[in-house]
């Protein structure tokens, strides 16, 4: 009798210490996520000289379109705004090494505007935005109250604190009843 209350107890703190534990991961990644906002492509831009940042403006399929607006926003919040030539190019003067949200009717990209010196390996002298109504980025899923849910989750169970104590409670828990189990059966 003693060995079962003494089982119980170990199966409840460490449900417990699962239980808070993932309901404070949870919290948190909430927070964080709101305050994020929804996911943005981002990309690594190698500015030209004068801080020149060129980039071309296509659809879906990868054709350029004219005469569209592209409003690039600097981390100051100032907006600037040019249109795309018939080729799909547009450029914008004068800018430093940051990051910028470039925008068109039907498209947001995040770039990083590097120097040419200070450009990771892998960044692009040109940006390409993506002008496109029927375009859907990513797989499908669930409505935004579910993907906000599904969101946190992730972010929980990859959190290290929150896998510790599974695996902890994982190890713990079957050794606890095997011992108890061996203290029944010896009696």
């Amino acid at each position: 009798m003693r060995n079962a209350r003494l089982r119980n107890t170990i199966v409840r703190v460490f449900t417990a210490a699962v239980l808070v534990t993932s309901q404070t991961a949870l919290a948190q990644t909430g927070a964080e996520r709101t305050a994020e906002g929804p996911a943005v492509p981002s990309v690594d831009v190698i500015l030209a000289s004068g801080g020149v940042l060129h980039g071309y403006v296509v659809n879906a399929s990868g054709a350029p379109v004219g005469n569209v607006e592209v409003k690039l926003t600097s981390p100051a919040g100032e907006v600037v705004a040019a249109k795309s030539d018939e080729k799909g190019r547009f450029g914008f003067r004068g800018l430093q090494g940051s990051g910028y949200q470039l925008e068109t009717e039907h498209g947001v990209v995040m770039c990083r505007a590097w120097t040419a010196k200070a450009a990771p390996p892998k960044s692009s002298a040109t940006l390409l935005v993506v002008h496109d109504a029927e375009l859907v980025r990513g797989q499908w899923s669930a409505p935004p109250g579910v993907n906000n849910g599904v969101s946190r989750l992730k972010r929980a169970m990859t959190n290290p604190f929150f896998v510790a104590t599974v695996v902890g409670a994982a190890v713990a828990i079957p050794v606890a009843i095997h011992n108890a189990n061996q203290d029944d059966s010896s009696s």
